[in-house]
């Protein structure tokens, strides 16, 4: 798997079950993919929520991609890079409408962009469930 089939396979998956650490103890949630492209991957959260927090302590992430129908995951290990854009910001509100009220309340400060411009790609399948892992830098 190339950097770009990474890319596309987000794209058509862009729901990420994301990992940071608090201390000693990891946290997961789900989070929304906004872009992934030759930048890398960028998502989004509330500047006061728990994840941008910790990717401010602890930048080290991991995400996670599920195909069902495909039985295959994909893992993406990396360092969470904080934007400061407010173009960026727009955008993202645009795509994912649910933000509008709040983002009118608030305002774009209350939206953290993160982006994770390389790192390692882990594929995991059933079918090679007990092969070794192929990992690989995108």
């Amino acid at each position: 798997m190339q950097r770009n089939e990474v890319l596309r396979f987000i794209r058509s998956n862009p729901a990420a079950f994301v990992a940071t650490q608090e201390g000693d103890i990891p946290r997961v949630r789900c989070l929304m993919t906004f872009r992934a492209d030759e930048e890398g991957i960028t998502f989004a959260t509330g500047t006061l929520k728990d994840v941008a927090r910790q990717l401010r302590a602890n930048p080290n992430v991991e995400l996670c991609y599920l195909n069902r129908e495909q039985n295959f995951q994909l893992r993406i290990t990396g360092r969470a890079v904080e934007l400061d854009d407010l173009l960026l910001k727009q955008q993202v509100v645009e795509k994912f409408t649910l933000l509008k009220p709040w983002i009118e309340q608030e305002g774009l400060d209350a939206l953290a962009l993160f982006r994770i411009p390389s790192g390692r790609a882990t594929v995991w399948s059933p079918d090679n469930a007990f092969d070794p892992k192929e990992s690989f830098d995108f």
